[in-house]
């Protein structure tokens, strides 16, 4: 029961999300979750699960008037930060930042944009709505196309030559919705997730991960884990410090978290994309397990226009997230995972899927049905757990057949 609660929507029932509405709640909110899927995995911890798209704006608009919502709030979920704020400005209520630079930052052709016109490094690029307008690309291969509006990694490839180009960019315009694909040439170096929380001063770098083994299944790039800290020199670190602070100023960005998505040459790091959120999956218990920095906390008191003092506690040692794909098939179970918390090969784990879920072997966001953390003193202890993870865990079907990705997972190291 409500019982004069304030009221929190929460738009996605993604992982992350678990512990925002734990938080809440604690915070004495009614939380009640806003998401399309039926059993996501957030909806047993939500006060009230709604079944409605968390990305229309004007149905989220209505739920949160005809409720009397207080607070409207997405820390993890890209294209939900938009229409968080866009509700919270037609409500009279406080953001962080505006719907029109959410938008700004949601749209890439406007943030790869602004990012130029401000001196942000970032790679060359071109925006198309149809196989015509790709005839006189000034780019040069290799070419990285993404759908302009995709979720995770999904229709995100690499091409080599210009015989690839049409049958790709076709397929990537029939996954964006609005029917626009970004062209981008392709940057060879380190990929680089750099999570950090701008105040009213600085944009301070609470963590930075380097994503591991990048998948090119007919050239589709998807990255199945990452280790953290990143191994980065002074300089390195030094560039992307100014990196995150351009941003917060080009884009008037305070009191936020940021997510920069980079690559890092040498000493010299390339943009590929940013948003005022945390990263999704587990990265807000990385950076607390590396910092003490309390991530998902701090974004509460982003949306309630609290100040965050910033205070970082870090420790000397490594962390890897990696996630568990599977074969296709309706999701049962996970087993094998008491063992290897108990032998203290796991850390923690979470399940991505309830029972009975539809899962695919496209190796995008969607068709995670879990993650898994390990913790170690050096980088080879953290590759021999991971190794002894794949050795020892399994995933069944509904018809209790083994469907995770076993052969994958070993054939191509960690």
């Amino acid at each position: 029961m409500q019982n004069n609660k304030k009221i929190a929507l929460v738009l996605s029932g993604i992982n992350p999300h678990i512990e925002l509405i734990r938080q809440l709640q604690e915070r004495g909110y009614y939380v009640i979750l806003i998401d399309f899927a039926e059993n996501p995995p957030a909806k047993k911890y939500a006060d009230e699960h709604i079944k409605e798209s968390l990305l229309d704006k004007e149905i989220v608009l209505k739920i949160a008037k005809k409720r009397n919502a207080s607070l409207v709030i997405s820390v993890a979920a890209e294209r939900a930060n938009a229409v968080s704020c866009y509700v919270l400005e037609k409500m009279g209520l406080y953001c962080p930042y505006s719907y029109d630079t959410a938008m700004k930052i949601s749209e890439k052709s406007t943030m790869k944009q602004i990012m130029s016109d401000n001196n942000i490094l970032t790679a060359n690029f071109n925006i198309i709505n149809s196989l015509e307008s790709i005839q006189d690309i000034p780019l040069e291969f290799p070419i990285v196309i993404k759908p302009l509006d995709g979720y995770g990694s999904k229709g995100v490839r690499k091409i080599c030559s210009v015989d690839e180009l049409n049958i790709t960019v076709e397929k990537a315009l029939s996954i964006s919705k609005s029917k626009n694909v970004l062209l981008e040439e392709y940057i060879s170096g380190r990929e680089m997730s750099v999570d950090c929380f701008i105040d009213e001063n600085k944009s301070h770098i609470l963590l930075i991960r380097e994503k591991q083994n990048i998948i090119q299944n007919d050239d589709e790039l998807q990255s199945f884990g990452s280790i953290s800290p990143a191994d980065v020199s002074k300089k390195l670190l030094s560039n992307i410090q100014q990196i995150a602070n351009q941003i917060r100023d080009a884009f008037k960005l305070r009191n936020t978290p940021l997510l920069i998505q980079i690559i890092a040459k040498e000493d010299k790091a390339f943009v590929l994309e940013f948003s005022p959120r945390l990263g999704g999956g587990l990265c807000f218990r990385t950076v607390k397990l590396h910092t003490d920095f309390d991530y998902v906390s701090s974004c509460i008191n982003s949306f309630l226009g609290i100040k965050q003092e910033i205070s970082i506690n870090r420790k000397e040692i490594y962390y890897s997230i990696h996630n568990i794909y599977s074969k296709k098939g309706k999701f049962s179970r996970i087993v094998g995972v008491e063992d290897l918390i108990s032998m203290g090969i796991i850390k923690e784990i979470y399940i991505n899927k309830a029972v009975g879920v539809e899962v695919g072997n496209d190796f995008s966001s969607s068709s995670r049905v879990g993650q898994f953390i390990v913790e170690g003193k050096s980088r080879n202890e953290i590759y021999d757990k991971i190794k002894t993870t794949f050795e020892n865990l399994e995933v069944y079907d509904t018809n209790n057949i083994a469907i995770l990705l076993k052969d994958f997972y070993l054939k191509n190291g960690v």
